[in-house]
């Protein structure tokens, strides 16, 4: 019974990658997470329980393929540091992210000058202590305030910039 499930519903894998997962419909891996999941609908199958084989089986495949995108998140991990992106092994800093609109060397002050325009007074004291090396638990005792609103702040630094 569950092989011949199985082989029924296989097109309610693909309809269901190609509906909530078109970007991984030509993928591989992706399918067979998917054949997986659906295998596991039919050795889990309760025909007692009084729904459809298809909504139960569409649940499973899309957990099974819900499950596969967060291991493929955790290997490609992207880091958070102070709310600016970077991946693994490469170094960047809140300076980095400062756009490079001149020629040659630009002072810290000159861009910072320009930058002030931009930035409310509490975001130009964030960012002049996170240019001095405080940390943003650092950062947000010196202002009285929560680490969180300090990492939003940073985050809305980096947007402006």
């Amino acid at each position: 019974m569950e092989q011949e499930l199985f082989n029924n519903n296989m097109d309610l894998t693909y309809f269901l990658l190609h509906k909530y997962f078109p970007w991984y419909a030509n993928d591989e891996d992706a399918k067979q997470i998917c054949l997986i999941g659906l295998w596991k609908a039919c050795e889990k199958f309760d025909p007692n329980k009084g729904y459809a084989f298809s909504t139960f089986a569409a649940r499973v495949i899309l957990n099974q393929m819900r499950m596969f995108l967060r291991d493929v998140r955790k290997r490609n991990r992207i880091k958070y540091v102070d709310n600016i992106t970077y991946f693994e092994g490469e170094e960047l800093d809140i300076l980095e992210a400062i756009p490079d609109k001149y020629e040659g060397e630009v002072s810290l002050g000159f861009c910072f000058k320009e930058l002030s325009g931009k930035l409310t007074e509490k975001e130009t004291q964030v960012l002049q202590m996170k240019i001095k090396g405080y940390n943003q638990n650092e950062i947000a005792k010196k202002l009285n305030t929560s680490q969180p609103t300090v990492a939003r702040c940073l985050q809305r630094i980096v947007s402006k910039l």
